[in-house]
């Protein structure tokens, strides 16, 4: 018995010393994310990856993400595989790989869109074979069962089958499954029904919450659209993208004041997201995730404050330190966020009586869209 104590107890020492190690190997490329410096993260995580013997699929994964972030969807797709090949058990990297498989079909020929389309199902279908409570593969197996056509396995009994055991692991994302047939059959009362379900049950998630004020506003229910943003933030104060949406609400209802609070709230609360993560002293991959997505939210706050000061022609200077925040620190391949940066960014430009710098960022617009009837129409006006 004692020699049993003895030998989990090393075991459970080793398994504490590597997870330290790989924490402190990770360290410096998560840190650099966390300061805006992705290009530095990338090379840190690259670094690792040429000088380490092992976890490399786990390094690959984690370019794969922030290569993903980014929008460059080939050298993403490339370190997914590389993380499959090295270590094809795990049920989060063949997920990827399918996410990837998916981008890449979008982005092909026609004849190239069914080889890659089957073989993000392949992937799917994978991870779910390596994990069967993985809803997020079981979910774009779904929405592949739904809308693939008969001759690329798309199939209605097997999305509602994938809904079936969705519902039956969660009950939640269950309801997020059947809003997800409702939605293809056109039953807009169901899916309304079934998104009312899962924000009951959500406990804290946003996905239910913007999925059901997303269904009111495209039914031009804005002020149900507000309410549901409301009511979720009376739980839960401190959701950053949630208090940006209801801030471009409150800017359509003309309600400026309230627009403008949420906007700064969303900054402060993405901003204090990723100083918690910049403080952990034991950073893994999950860390990695939630500094993605709470960068993810910063930008599009910082953003969401300098179109609220275009837009009403408040705050101008605070809209203009948010916009070129923002535009400084967005990746270089988010080609649309540059053009309505610029876009918002010549507005303020006007607005503060600094034409000659409104007609650059105009221009600068034109560069990147030259059909932007926005940018064209505004210079015209200034010439």
């Amino acid at each position: 018995m004692a020699r049993h104590v003895v030998i989990f107890f090393i075991v459970l020492v080793c398994l504490s010393s590597t997870r330290e190690a790989a924490s402190t190997e990770i360290r410096p490329a998560l840190a650099a994310f966390i300061e805006g410096r992705y290009a530095d993260a990338e090379d840190s995580l690259k670094t690792l990856f040429a000088k380490s013997r092992n976890d490399r699929a786990r390094i690959c994964y984690l370019l794969g993400r922030i290569n993903t972030w980014e929008g460059d969807i080939e050298t993403a797709f490339d370190w997914f595989e590389k993380a499959v090949k090295a270590e094809s058990e795990t049920a989060d990297y063949q997920y990827w790989l399918g996410m990837l498989y998916g981008a890449r079909a979008q982005r092909a020929s026609i004849f190239g869109k069914p080889g890659k389309a089957r073989r993000a199902r392949k992937a799917f279908e994978m991870a779910v074979r390596l994990d069967p409570n993985h809803i997020a593969a079981r979910i774009k197996l779904l929405e592949y069962h739904l809308h693939a056509p008969g001759i690329l396995g798309g199939s209605r009994e097997k999305a509602l089958k994938q809904a079936s055991e969705i519902a039956s692991r969660n009950t939640m994302e269950g309801h997020m499954a059947w809003a997800l047939i409702h939605a293809k059959e056109k039953a807009q009362d169901k899916r309304e029904k079934a998104y009312l379900d899962a924000v009951a049950l959500a406990n804290g998630d946003v996905r239910p919450v913007i999925s059901l004020a997303t269904l009111y506003l495209r039914d031009d229910r804005r002020l149900d659209a507000i309410r549901v943003y409301e009511t979720y933030l009376q739980s839960y104060p401190d959701r950053s993208t949630i208090l940006r949406r209801l801030s471009n609400q409150y800017r359509l209802e003309k309600e400026n004041d309230k627009a403008y609070q949420a906007a700064r709230r969303s900054l402060e609360m993405a901003t204090e997201a990723l100083a918690a993560l910049a403080a952990d002293s034991q950073p893994d991959v999950q860390s990695f995730e939630n500094a993605l997505r709470a960068e993810g939210f910063r930008l599009q706050a910082l953003y969401a404050i300098g179109r609220f000061s275009a837009l009403t022609g408040m705050e101008l200077d605070l809209g203009f330190e948010s916009l070129t925040t923002y535009l400084r620190q967005q990746p270089a391949r988010w080609k649309f966020a540059r053009i309505n940066g610029l876009y918002r960014l010549g507005r303020i430009y006007a607005r503060r009586g600094e034409p000659d710098l409104a007609r650059d960022a105009y221009r600068n617009v034109l560069k990147l869209n030259k059909d932007h009837k926005g940018a064209r129409k505004a210079l015209e006006k200034l010439e």
